[in-house]
């Protein structure tokens, strides 16, 4: 028996032959938590046998071990281990490893921590952890992004109201925003290379606009904001080619199916590349859309047809009565890339080739638009009233 300060030999689960204090503990401890048998632990095993021991019974992690080096072992059979460790303090104290119960129970919490400490550490380490970190500060750049282009046109739009007609993208808008007076614009169409007759339309447009005038200190504020978005806008751009990345080293089957983004997505909704893979497709399929789906529970509505997975190209584009076959289809797909990501790594490609001719088979038979159901009104069910 393996405890937190040596080995124990036990004959019929009481009299101990042998035992051998680790002088190493917490790296044997560790080897063994791993199913690998320290230098310690294999000499233990090796001088038990000299003890006329025909068969010595170990932990199942270390069985495997233990034959590959010659040595005469079994399994300990489960309900034996489950009394092994009940009385473990006491044959700690028996075997002469410590003094007293109280030493052994110190022991024991203090191998605890340091076993609860290196699993959290090897956690930390895990890349699908940072691929959550990345897609969540990717969608917080975006939110902030959006924030600032909102109050940038109607800030701006005081002084260049017509600008917002002709200028739809937003980083090119911000661009522009850093010209100031809208008098001074054309410096910064030159620089954006524009096409010829749509930069001489804008510059029509603002020698005739109906925006008022500015102070120099509100120009300048408003300048800044302008730089402000632009390095957001950098910032996202890293961060978009690092989850792109790191998806390509963590899931790249997931990335196949869904994208990088979107596949990002849906490991950090489910909290983590191997939670993904223990969810059944019809899960992965709504991932996002928890609200509409508690909803749909709660009150006898129709449930939702996907959730994150209308961020994929293929069911955003498709007509709105084949988006829930086409959801059904790729987080099916999903489930089997995540499970062959997390337990056998490296890319499939047969996988990304049956989704493609499957979606080609279902566009090469589109449905009609079936009519539009009249509901009848439904009541959410109820539980029975408790007296």
């Amino acid at each position: 028996m393996a405890t937190e300060m040596g080995c124990i030999l036990l004959e019929d689960l009481k009299t101990t032959i042998l035992s051998k204090r680790f002088e190493k503990p917490l790296e044997e401890l560790a080897a063994i938590t791993k199913g690998e048998a320290g230098p310690e632990l294999v000499a233990f095993v090796k001088e038990a046998v000299t003890k006329s021991v025909t068969i010595i019974s170990v932990e199942p992690p270390l069985v495997s071990t233990l034959v590959s080096l010659g040595l005469p072992v079994e399994e300990t059979e489960s309900s034996v281990l489950e009394e092994l460790r009940t009385n473990k303090t006491q044959l700690m104290i028996e075997a002469g490893l410590v003094s007293s119960e109280t030493e052994a129970r110190e022991v024991v919490r203090r191998f605890a921590l340091a076993a609860a400490e290196e699993k959290l550490r090897e956690m930390s380490t895990s890349l699908d952890l940072h691929v959550i970190q990345s897609i969540q500060a990717l969608d917080e750049v975006d939110k902030t992004i959006n924030e600032f282009i909102s109050r940038l046109r109607e800030w701006y739009g005081l002084h260049f109201p017509e600008l917002a007609s002709y200028v739809s993208d937003p980083i090119s808008y911000a661009k522009m925003t850093l010209a100031g007076e809208r008098s001074r614009i054309t410096s910064i169409l030159k620089e954006m290379h524009l096409p010829e007759e749509r930069g001489e339309k804008i510059i029509s447009v603002s020698l005739r606009s109906k925006g008022g005038a500015m102070r120099p200190e509100d120009l300048e504020v408003i300048k800044t904001l302008g730089e402000e978005i632009l390095r957001l806008n950098d910032l996202r751009s890293k961060l978009t080619k690092h989850v792109e990345d790191t998806m390509m080293k963590v899931a790249p089957n997931v990335s196949s199916m869904a994208g990088a983004t979107v596949g990002a997505r849906l490991i950090s909704k489910a909290g983590g590349l191997n939670r993904l893979a223990q969810m059944p497709a019809s899960t992965i399929q709504v991932l996002g859309a928890e609200k509409a789906l508690f909803r749909a529970m709660r009150t006898g509505s129709r449930p939702p047809k996907h959730g994150v997975l209308f961020q994929h190209s293929e069911v955003h584009s498709a007509p709105k009565w084949e988006r829930g076959r086409i959801a059904r289809l790729i987080a099916g797909k999903i489930a089997i890339a995540a499970r062959i990501d997390a337990y056998r790594g490296g890319e499939e490609p047969n996988l990304a080739g049956a989704l493609k001719r499957r979606l080609e088979e279902i566009k090469a038979q589109p449905r009609k638009e079936p009519p539009p159901r009249k509901e009848e009104p439904r009541w959410p069910r109820r539980g029975r009233r408790r007296h």
